[in-house]
């Protein structure tokens, strides 16, 4: 198992559809913010699915995979990646 968090700047007209499939596996904390423990298997297929539900030229997805609930192993982004200088 994995922890995983999931944020998500989108277009309005994506918003329902992405918010709804994500409900399906994490819990819902924010406005677009996604958190629990899921399998690897099961984030290999969020992964897949959200990359064909957004327009990866305007709409953006991040996906930490942490160790445990504290220490970040993993920042995965799908479309654009707002912030360059992630250390």
């Amino acid at each position: 198992m994995v922890y995983v968090i999931i944020v998500y700047d989108i277009a309005v007209e994506r918003q329902n559809e992405v918010r709804e499939f994500l409900k399906k596996y994490l819990d819902h904390v924010q406005n677009s913010v996604f958190e629990g423990e899921i399998k690897p298997a099961k984030l290999y297929f969020i992964r897949k699915v959200l990359s064909k539900m957004i327009d990866k030229e305007k709409d953006s997805v991040i996906i930490y995979v942490l160790q445990g609930k504290n220490i970040l192993e993993e920042r995965i982004v799908i479309g654009v990646d707002k912030k360059t200088d992630f250390i």
